[in-house]
């Protein structure tokens, strides 16, 4: 995914090494690894990998998950942000129909509450979720079925307002070049939020019975480019 050509600050992170300064890993030992994906064209890929019958209780919430927090990089509210994200969901873990998860999110700063944006895949289906503090007006906006990008890249593609402020906040999700959902006047940050940062990975709070056993998906490169 091209970056916008006009100046800003930029940060990526591309998994051609570990950098633990970079990052903070909430996963299990083993539920994360660097390499390449199994179909190959991709040198350096982060994997990701949650089982259901694994114990999560060492984790937050207890919950299962396998994610990335991109810590060494800041959301602050009141700014403009471009964030690219490349996702490839393998054949061999089958889509959940049953119930949700979150592929990626930007994190709020305090540790209590909902993220205030999130790709949900739920039910076999993409949806962004976006919120801001508590009393605020929501939206849940259907993207596109998981199933279509089975075993293949997406580039996703996200210009990003954050603010509290619903008259402030805006938010436009591209996917391959498409631009898939515009949100406005949706509180989308916490108030006077300058901690939120970018997280990637694997979260499903919920997993029932009925669900695949194990769930999987690979990141390519990740940028955050400051615009303003």
């Amino acid at each position: 995914v091209p970056l916008l050509s006009y100046g800003g600050e930029v940060k990526c992170w591309t998994w051609e090494r570990h950098e633990p300064n970079a990052y903070h890993v909430h996963a299990l030992r083993g539920a994360i690894s660097f390499g390449s994906t199994p179909q190959g064209g991709v040198d350096s890929v982060l994997h990701v990998k949650v089982m259901r019958h694994e114990n999560y209780s060492p984790l937050l919430n207890g919950a299962p998950r396998a994610e990335i927090a991109l810590v060494s990089h800041r959301i602050k509210s009141a700014r403009h942000y471009h964030i690219t994200i490349r996702t490839l969901l393998p054949a061999s873990s089958h889509l959940d129909y049953s119930g949700p998860e979150i592929l990626w999110q930007v994190h709020q700063g305090p540790n209590e509450g909902s993220p205030p944006v999130a790709l949900v895949l739920d039910r076999g289906s993409y949806y962004l979720d976006v919120r801001g503090p508590a009393g605020t007006r929501s939206a849940y906006a259907y993207i596109s079925k998981g199933i279509d990008d089975v075993d293949r890249w997406v580039d996703w593609s996200i210009s990003y307002r954050p603010s509290d402020d619903p008259s402030r906040a805006s938010l436009e999700l591209t996917k391959d070049g498409k631009v898939m959902t515009k949100i406005s006047n949706v509180a989308n940050a916490y108030s006077d939020d300058s901690m939120a940062y970018l997280k990637i990975g694997i979260y499903k709070w919920t997993w029932g019975l009925e669900s695949p056993s194990q769930r999987e998906a690979f990141f390519g490169p990740v940028c955050i480019q400051e615009l303003g």
